[in-house]
């Protein structure tokens, strides 16, 4: 009895998954986990403009360097939800492989600013003066205070 229950549940499973609707539901789960990581990347990508605006086209060139190696380790942009792997669709590859130009800009930067704030420098890197290297932010200018003379 037992067996054929599970038997059952799994015939059912296999059905839900061929079923139309339950593809169309889960194509637009998928597109809309694209679309978030779009946003998470463009916000990534402000962050790095902001850091790599304090640097010379040195630091660019570091940050070129390492993204080129990840993009080769990584290869083609896959999309992973749900534990599934999900290949590009023909309108999604280009907006796939920005993504992951961005992230990957963004880990370049990260380890830039890891690495400057244990004061390892790597080309001409510095942090910027007037943001936050954690975070991005603004951060309020303080005076130098000036010792007059006895």
């Amino acid at each position: 009895m037992a067996r054929a229950r599970a038997k059952k549940k799994r015939q059912n499973e296999i059905a839900e998954l061929f079923d139309a609707k339950a593809q169309r539901k889960a194509e637009r789960a998928v597109q809309k986990h694209v679309m978030e990581m779009d946003e998470r990347s463009e916000e990534r990508e402000q962050y790095v403009k902001v850091i790599l605006a304090a640097n010379d086209d040195s630091v660019h060139e570091i940050v070129n360097l390492m993204v080129n190696a990840l993009i080769q380790m990584e290869g083609d942009p896959r999309i992973f939800y749900n534990g599934q792997t999900y290949n590009a669709v023909k309108g999604e590859a280009d907006l796939l492989e920005r993504i992951q130009v961005r992230n990957f800009r963004w880990v370049a930067v990260r380890c830039l600013v890891a690495l400057a704030e244990w004061d390892i420098r790597i080309g001409n890197f510095k942090l910027p003066e007037s943001e936050c290297a954690r975070c991005g932010v603004k951060v309020r200018q303080t005076r130098k205070k000036v010792r007059r003379g006895n």
